[in-house]
């Protein structure tokens, strides 16, 4: 129950429970939550005071309405940090949840003149594409589209086809550590975008929602580009946190 003599408002205690229920389990994700009644009953408390804790959670990112059906559990973001690279398959692992990956497509195909520059081959040579579908909990979070030097990236492929069979979460990190292919170092850009039509549809999303789009190029040990990769993640699914030094 709350305690009327708390100096901490009524209200922000009714939102310690609710986040408290919410980190326990109690209250799954997009689950409804009870209605305002129930709460006013459960905690004696007035209707005033639960829309008050409600206001308070939705403001913290606990939960969220939607429109004439009521107000539910918000799922909690996937986190990544920035100083290290995580794969996808230790990043599901570490949220605590399920995953796999499907391949979207994959084919051998000519170099352009803009991946003959980053990966740094002759044009008279050939690529491989991989596109990558990562689900958490049967729902798509992420899109990977990499391009690799040949020799490379055909082990790749191969090494993409067992796990998706196998219905194993992995990205392309989790390969070279599967292959001891030795990727060194990666530079990356982080960007906004609103999706189209083609990624709306791979994601399950409406045309113009939100994504972080994170491009990267991984060099091998000797400094030369061995991938080229755009990963585009649902921005309400994910957070990337990094601490510097001033």
């Amino acid at each position: 129950m709350l305690d009327p003599n708390s100096p901490k408002p009524l209200y922000l205690q009714l939102k310690e429970k609710i986040r408290n229920a919410i980190e326990t389990g109690e209250w799954k994700p997009d689950t409804k939550i009870p209605s305002e009644r129930d709460l006013c009953k459960q905690y004696n408390v007035s209707r005033i005071t639960v829309r008050q804790a409600i206001s308070e959670a939705e403001n913290e990112g606990l939960l969220y309405k939607i429109q004439g059906k009521g107000t539910f559990v918000k799922a909690p973001k996937i986190e990544q940090g920035l100083m290290k690279i995580t794969s996808f398959g230790n990043t599901l692992r570490n949220s605590g949840l399920n995953g796999r990956t499907e391949i979207i497509k994959s084919e051998i195909m000519p170099v352009n003149f803009q991946l003959s520059n980053i990966l740094r081959v002759d044009m008279t040579e050939h690529v491989v594409n991989l596109r990558l579908l990562g689900l958490a909990n049967e729902e798509p979070i992420v899109h990977y589209d990499s391009y690799f030097t040949h020799e490379i990236g055909v082990k790749m492929l191969e090494a993409a086809q067992k796990n998706a069979k196998a219905g194993i979460p992995f990205s392309t990190y989790d390969l070279y550590g599967q292959l001891n292919i030795g990727a060194d170092t990666v530079s990356q850009t982080f960007e906004a975008i609103n999706c189209d039509a083609e990624m709306a549809r791979i994601l399950k999303v409406k045309k113009g929602t939100a994504l972080l789009v994170v491009t990267s190029i991984v060099n091998n040990h000797d400094g030369k580009p061995i991938e080229y990769k755009t990963a585009m993640y649902k921005a309400d699914k994910y957070k990337f946190h990094i601490t510097r030094s001033m």
